[in-house]
């Protein structure tokens, strides 16, 4: 499973790195991360360039108004339509708007504490991986 991290947040990205990459370590594992990137168009270029297909995409709302992150979220959407989006944000009103603009979102991490963010992330990670394996694409897992 490819993973692609946006954040403009230097401490969260690395964060966030260290656990893609514990389980990216982990035996028999197939994750790999492709990028972490601190703005969404050097995602977005790079995803020109490399698409993606059954990614994971863990995206911080937080550094794009609500419109550029719903109209980034559903560009990353429309290129693939089998990925998993993951939202980080610290304003719960963005839940619902997600949600309206058929984005699909796995799941939506209100930032603030980070230990509960960590397991939520971890939880994603488990959950896209065990959904990609189940459907038996091993091979983009």
């Amino acid at each position: 499973m490819n993973v692609f991290i946006c954040t403009d947040g230097l401490f969260l990205r690395k964060r966030i790195e260290e656990i893609v990459e514990s389980y990216a370590s982990m035996p028999n594992i197939n994750i790999t991360l492709n990028l972490s990137a601190a703005s969404p168009q050097g995602l977005l270029r790079y995803l020109d360039i490399h698409p993606a297909k059954r990614a994971l995409y863990i995206l911080d709302a937080d550094i794009i108004s609500e419109v550029d992150c719903l109209v980034f979220a559903s560009k990353i959407r429309d290129s693939d339509t089998k990925g998993k989006i993951v939202i980080l944000s610290a304003q719960t009103e963005l839940h619902e708007s997600i949600f309206e603009h058929a984005i699909e979102a796995l799941d939506y991490i209100v930032k603030g504490d980070l230990e509960f963010l960590t397991v939520q992330i971890k939880r994603c990670i488990e959950t896209a991986y065990q959904r990609f394996v189940s459907v038996g694409d091993h091979a983009q897992a």
